[in-house]
């Protein structure tokens, strides 16, 4: 699946650890681990990569 910072909160909530991701910039691997930090209206998505391949991160607004 490839997600970017246009992408849903349907869609970042749809993910879960083994799915296979990818950014509009090209990073991808197999989810492992999955932070989600809220503050007011904003939500952090982290999606942590497994064979040490990053994070993917997404900042959305006005949830």
């Amino acid at each position: 699946m490839v997600v970017g910072q246009s992408s849903g909160k349907l869609i970042l909530d749809s993910i879960g650890v083994g799915d296979a991701l990818e950014d509009d910039k090209g990073k991808k691997g197999i989810v492992f681990k999955i932070d989600i930090l809220k503050y007011r209206t904003f939500a952090q998505y982290y999606f942590k990569l497994s064979d040490g391949k990053g994070t993917i991160e997404i900042l959305m607004r006005g949830q």
